[in-house]
């Protein structure tokens, strides 16, 4: 796929805070995209989610993602479906 990006492209990389200050390649599995959607359709990739409702509590869920108080992949849940008072 990266041979279908433009020149100078920008690509968005999600999950390499904890490599910053590598001085080297972290070791860890070789990934591709097609093997990690079958996992998880087979069940065999299990992931979790920090679902937290409604925009006005994006800032404390996002000051919680900073201490470490989420697990998973953190979402902020806004728009049609979400609790209304």
């Amino acid at each position: 796929m990266v041979q279908l990006l433009n020149p100078f492209a920008r690509i968005p990389l999600c999950g390499l805070i904890a490599q910053y200050n590598a001085t080297g390649l972290v070791a860890g599995p070789n990934w591709r995209l097609a093997d990690c959607t079958k996992w998880v359709r087979e069940g065999a990739l299990k992931y979790r989610e920090d679902i937290v409702e409604d925009l006005e509590n994006a800032p404390r869920a996002f000051i919680g993602l900073l201490e470490g108080k989420n697990f998973g992949k953190l979402l902020v849940r806004v728009g049609e479906g979400t609790s209304r008072r």
